[in-house]
């Protein structure tokens, strides 16, 4: 009946808001995460609507999201990301630019009426997407912390973090931020994104298109860049380096920092005169592990060793025992030795 009338009673949609630190330290209201609390009835109707949605949609649809997707992960982000990098770094005359960019409270910003619209365009039926329009507005919420609890407020926007649709809508409202560019990529796990700039001859001009673009696009959406968190890291292997690149646009309009190194996704990558190395082990049947080193001398080295592995370029996690699980792959092995010249690793 409730998807016969696209109406969801008042009281499923009843929300308790309890904040949850980000952080040990809590320095403002930022550093909490608002997460809701709704009815057990509620959640699994959410469930029954989310199958039929998924159903309802193709599966090739927004490719490069890997968050909230089966069979999809953070490594999976992250191996593309490498592998988009490394496959372009192994041209002559390249670099890579990277911008991570990290929204502020992407979840509560979404407009309700302009997810409507992109769901009718991916052909959901009208009755479904008037529920969905009802199911995000006129929410009453309360925010509670420990004991007390604030007087109810009715909210109009946004998709409440905890709801169990929230993940699916917050996926279909940016399945359309895409590269406008072939040179570039986008890659989105949730709400943290990334944009590949591919540059060849010192040339920018497509990838500056493309934050730019990307910029327009969040305005459109409603959607705000925390520039405390947006950052830019370059990825330049060649000897004469540029002597300077200048940012994507002005510091007003995206609020990236150049950084020299960059956790993305749980792994630190850093530019510079660093590797980056694809590793092909026997035990692993043939399966391609990409890992990322911190090691810049190569002066220390070894180069003797036998059962010497072929890789493209470097990856090590050289006298940093403490930091090997945050390596990509399956068990401990990690590589010991290195012979620049020749482009080969000592597998021990």
């Amino acid at each position: 009946m409730s998807l016969l009338q696209s109406v969801v009673p008042t009281c499923f949609k009843e929300t308790i808001i309890v904040p949850v630190p980000k952080k040990t330290k809590i320095l403002c209201l930022n550093d909490y995460r608002p997460v809701a609390l709704t009815s057990t009835i509620m959640k699994c109707f959410e469930r029954l609507v989310k199958s039929f949605i998924t159903s309802s949609i193709p599966d090739s649809l927004d490719p490069l999201q890997f968050a909230y997707r089966p069979n999809r992960s953070t490594e999976d982000a992250i191996t593309l990301t490498l592998h988009t990098a490394l496959s372009h770094l192994d041209q002559r005359d390249t670099y890579v630019r990277m911008l991570f960019i990290d929204y502020s409270s992407a979840f509560n910003t979404i407009v309700p009426s302009k997810l409507v619209t992109k769901l009718r365009d991916l052909g959901l039926n009208s009755a479904l997407c008037d529920w969905i329009l009802n199911f995000l507005t006129g929410r009453p919420q309360a925010v509670r912390m420990g004991s007390t609890t604030s007087s109810t407020l009715t909210l109009n926007t946004g998709a409440p973090q905890g709801c169990v649709l929230s993940p699916l809508l917050y996926s279909l409202f940016t399945h359309d931020c895409v590269a406008t560019h072939s040179s570039n990529t986008i890659v989105k796990f949730a709400d943290d994104t990334t944009i590949i700039g591919l540059i060849t001859g010192n040339d920018e001009t497509t990838y500056r298109e493309e934050v730019r673009a990307l910029t327009s696009w969040c305005q459109d959406n409603n959607l705000h860049l925390n520039v405390s968190k947006t950052k830019e890291l370059i990825v330049d292997f060649r000897r004469r380096q540029r002597e300077e690149h200048a940012p994507p646009l002005h510091q007003r309009d995206y609020g990236g920092r150049r950084v020299s190194s960059f956790r993305f996704l749980g792994v630190h990558i850093r530019g510079g005169m660093y590797s980056i190395v694809k590793v092909v082990h026997p035990e692993l049947k043939g399966q391609v592990e990409l890992l990322l080193t911190l090691v810049e001398d190569h002066e220390h080295l070894s180069s003797e060793g036998d059962d010497v592995l072929q890789v493209r370029r470097l990856t090590a996690q050289r006298d940093q025992p403490d930091r090997r699980n945050e390596l990509p792959m399956s068990g401990q092995l990690f590589l010991q030795d290195f012979v620049p010249d020749k482009q080969e690793a000592h597998w021990k």
